[in-house]
């Protein structure tokens, strides 16, 4: 590769390197605490003549020391994941 295309790959890298570092991560299955509340949405897009249903789940957890965070969450693990339901402890069946 030459220089010229190497420097633009590797300032966008590193832009996303910092961006990474920035954001308050939960990791894959998020901090323990209570579910606060629930949130679904659906939604249908058409592709020609195909419709497409799509689905979006989310939690907000308040962990023991007061923050609450937002997670995204599948089908399974909302329909288990009540609120007042401890997290991630309802997620497993």
């Amino acid at each position: 590769m030459n220089k010229i295309k190497a420097a633009p790959i590797a300032l966008v890298l590193g832009a996303l390197a910092v961006l990474t570092g920035c954001a308050d991560s939960h990791g894959a299955d998020g901090d323990p605490g209570v579910v606060q509340s629930r949130d679904e949405d659906h939604w249908v897009t058409k592709s020609g003549k195909t419709r497409i249903h799509h689905y979006d789940y989310d939690l907000t957890v308040q962990t023991p020391d007061g923050k609450t965070y937002d997670i995204d969450v599948g089908e399974d693990v909302y329909d288990h994941c009540f609120t007042g339901s401890k997290y991630p402890k309802c997620t497993k069946n």
